[in-house]
């Protein structure tokens, strides 16, 4: 089925993920100007920002429970993603030592609905930042700090935001 109508051979492809990669590639990347395969230094970079889903409870604790729980899970992003983003056309360029601040970024970025211009050359970018401080704890956090490890949810990143959090969930214990 799959050799007629995607002329893609599933012998030749270990995984569904792979033999659609395998399809895009061939009917849609390959065949549109400026779309470009990163690899190497620049593929690593932008993998950075790449965040999946995740998985917890409230303040990441473990809870017995035997109550009837209703399970309410998010699936598909990644297609509902793919529908509302687009992909990123043109050559990467390392941004300038003065460019790399909040103002500039912010006025020569083209929104979503426009084209890049002269003013605005900017379609879209990667940076890695250092949230310093956020003031504010929640119970699902919305900050992932990545390490060379795993994937860390918080709500803040200084000492004093770790001693709070450390402080709140002494406070409330799992329940057993």
């Amino acid at each position: 089925m799959c050799l007629e109508a995607l002329q893609i051979d599933v012998n030749d492809v270990l995984t569904a993920p792979s033999l659609a990669n395998q399809y895009f590639e061939r009917e849609i990347y390959n065949k549109i100007p400026d779309y470009y395969k990163y690899s190497g230094v620049v593929r690593a970079f932008i993998q950075k920002a790449i965040y999946g889903g995740r998985c917890m409870t409230r303040l990441n604790k473990r809870y017995i429970v035997h109550e009837e729980l209703a399970d309410f899970d998010a699936v598909s992003l990644y297609p509902s993603a793919m529908a509302r983003l687009y992909c990123v056309k043109g050559k990467p360029e390392v941004l300038k030592a003065e460019e790399l601040n909040t103002e500039y970024l912010l006025s020569h970025t083209a929104l979503e609905s426009e084209q890049p211009t002269s003013n605005k050359p900017i379609s879209s970018y990667v940076v890695e930042i250092r949230i310093k401080s956020v003031g504010k704890h929640l119970n699902f956090p919305c900050i992932v700090y990545k390490d060379t490890k795993t994937n860390t949810n918080r709500n803040d990143d200084s000492e004093e935001a770790k001693a709070a959090q450390t402080k709140q969930e002494q406070a409330n214990p799992a329940s057993s």
